[in-house]
Parts: C-alpha cells; sequence; structure tokens
C-alpha cells in the first residue's frame, strides 16, 4: 500500500558529520528544526554507515522510526523491516584471509550485535573517533552470525585501491583516517533509497539528502536535491546542490531553511 499521501517529501540524513556535532551530539536547534520538518509532513529518514546497535538509543530519542544503515544493507520503516542484505561468506573469509596477511583488523556489524576481531591501539582510536563503546571480542563471530558491513582498520590508504581492484564484488568506503567500510557490490545509501521509495510507492515525491562523506556522494546524486555540509570532504561538495553550514554551525537548520522544508 503506497504511503505516498502522508508525505510532502522525503528527507535523507547521515549521521557522523552532518545531523551530530564534533561532540557527537544533536544541538537543541537542529532537533527543533526536526520537530518542525516533522509537523510540516516530511518523511525524515537517517541514512547512516551505523549499525542499528550503536545507535538505536539515538534514533529513540530524535524520534526516528524509518533509517536505512550500515551504508544501505537494511531498511526499516516505521520500525519494521523492509529489506535486509547479508554479506556472502565465502567472500568475507577470502577478504579476512587478506587482512590477516597485512595485518589489517576487523569489524562486523548485523543488524543487532557487532564485534571486532581483537583490540589493537589502531582500532581503540577508530572507536574513539565514532565515540563508539567497545565492542565484544569475537575472533569468529563470522562463522556464527549473519554479516551486513564489515569494518577494517587502516591508515594504509594504499589499501582502498588495492582492495577494490582485488575484490570486485565488495564496495569499500574510506570512512575516517583509521578505517574502511564494507559491504556488499551493489549496495550503497544510494540504493537503499531506491529501495524503499519503490516498496513504500513513494515514487514522484521530492526527495532531499544532507551528507559530508565519501560513503555519501552517491545519496546526493540521486536525490532530487543534496546538501553537503561545510565540514564535508571536497567530493561530496562538488556532487551537492547546496553547501551548508558545517554541523557544529546549525547547517542541517541552514539547510532545511534554504530549502524551505522549515
Amino acid at each position: 500500500m503506497s504511503e505516498k499521501h502522508l508525505y510532502k517529501s522525503i528527507v535523507f540524513l547521515d549521521l557522523d558529520g552532518t545531523l551530530l556535532n564534533s561532540n557527537h551530539e544533536v544541538t537543541t536547534n537542529t532537533k527543533a528544526a526536526l520537530e518542525s520538518a516533522r509537523r510540516n509532513n516530511h518523511l525524515l529518514v537517517i541514512a547512516s554507515g551505523r549499525p542499528y546497535s550503536q545507535i538505536s538509543s539515538l534514533l529513540s530519542d530524535l524520534e526516528f522510526s524509518s533509517y536505512i544503515l550500515t551504508n544501505g544493507q537494511y531498511i526499516f520503516y516505521e520500525n519494521k523491516e523492509i529489506y535486509n542484505n547479508y554479506m556472502d561468506s565465502n567472500m568475507i573469509i577470502e577478504l579476512i584471509e587478506y587482512c590477516n596477511d597485512e595485518n589489517i583488523e576487523v569489524g562486523f556489524y548485523n543488524e543487532t550485535k557487532h564485534a571486532i576481531r581483537k583490540s589493537t591501539p589502531l582500532v581503540e582510536k577508530t572507536l574513539e573517533h565514532f565515540f563508539i563503546n567497545k565492542p565484544l571480542e569475537d575472533y569468529d563471530f563470522h562463522h556464527k552470525n549473519n554479516v551486513n558491513m564489515m569494518l577494517l582498520f587502516t591508515e594504509n590508504t594504499n589499501h582502498d585501491l588495492i582492495l577494490k581492484e582485488r575484490f570486485p564484488s565488495f564496495n569499500f568506503f574510506r570512512t575516517s583516517p583509521y578505517s574502511i567500510d564494507v559491504i556488499s557490490k551493489g549496495n550503497s545509501k544510494a540504493t537503499a533509497i531506491k529501495t524503499m521509495i519503490s516498496k513504500l510507492e513513494l515514487e514522484g515525491l521530492p526527495t532531499y539528502s544532507f551528507g559530508d562523506s565519501m560513503n555519501d556522494i552517491e545519496m546526493l546524486e540521486i536525490t532530487d536535491y543534496s546538501t553537503a555540509m561545510k565540514n564535508g570532504v571536497d567530493e561530496t561538495k562538488a556532487v551537492a546542490d547546496y553547501i551548508t553550514d558545517s554541523n557544529d554551525k546549525d547547517g542541517i537548520v541552514s539547510g532545511f531553511i534554504h530549502w524551505g522544508l522549515i
């Protein structure tokens, strides 16, 4: 059944570096803007690389019930799962073998849990960067659980290109100086947006997107009206229709005003 009659538009919002400021908080002004946009009948959807297990309390606090997580690997609408994609287990094993040879540590995510194989100084630095509490250490997590997304801990940017060439069945996104997100090839925030719109029969509604990072580029490209944060990477700004203030200067508020959402 179509949900189109309920909304004026759909607004897709990244979390880190976008909705969240540098202290990993949502400002009072930004919260007010979200509430105002909802009152104006805009469907607000979180689109993040993070798994639900890391941000469930944040989603609840901000009253988000629709979200695209782990870079598009699963989708919820009104707190109901409408799509879930797991990575190929054999390819995970091949990637881990390569990571073992290269001394790259690995983390795993699914819709309810996240884990690391073992803790290292670089892992600790990455967790601190993303304000993540130390997850479970489980060396064989991937043998006992389905996996939506992997996290590779490496500061060596040479690995970025090598991984893409060696493992064409995966998509790789560097989302911090210390880590790379890994998901199934063909999946992204952008493909998840298309899936969500199709499943809910929301075709024809205007779409807006807000992001700052490399894994937001495709999302910005496929939505009707795209906004990059001033603090975003140059590649994201290059594809955006509008560049708003930074995440520390209530850029979401400025962007919502610019597009007439509030």
